[in-house]
């Protein structure tokens, strides 16, 4: 399983597998989802924390280093389920990362066994 390792920060997801990927936009093992062309994307994003009741937790989108959507709540005693979504104007070679935030004051697993942990990047149409 998954662990944020770092209570009290972001931490950027390493992704281990993808189920579609026809643009080429992502390496196994990477942080980064690299656009392959201009134009307007939708991005999704989705985590989830073990249970734990202690803190605060999160999940955001960045491109290129700075966040253009987040979601961030108080955590509750079963499964903490996150996301994020924008729609929003890439250029080629911008950089897509997901970072996940939790503070319990130890490191917490992600579950992956609820089955929503993931990124969707689509591009839906060019500059406008």
């Amino acid at each position: 399983a998954l662990d944020h390792a770092s209570t009290g920060n972001w931490v950027a997801i390493s992704w281990d597998t993808e189920l579609s990927d026809n643009a080429s936009m992502f390496a196994a093992s990477s942080t980064d989802i690299t656009v392959p062309s201009a134009g307007v994307y939708i991005i999704e994003a989705r985590l989830a924390f073990a249970s734990h009741a202690t803190g605060v937790r999160g999940c955001r989108i960045l491109v290129n280093g700075t966040a253009v959507s987040w979601d961030q709540e108080q955590a509750e005693a079963n499964v903490n389920a996150h996301g994020s979504s924008v729609s929003v104007a890439l250029a080629a070679s911008d950089v897509i990362t997901v970072e996940g935030f939790q503070n319990s004051t130890g490191n917490l697993a992600y579950n992956v066994t609820v089955g929503i942990i993931g990124c969707s990047v689509t591009r839906i149409g060019g500059y406008s």
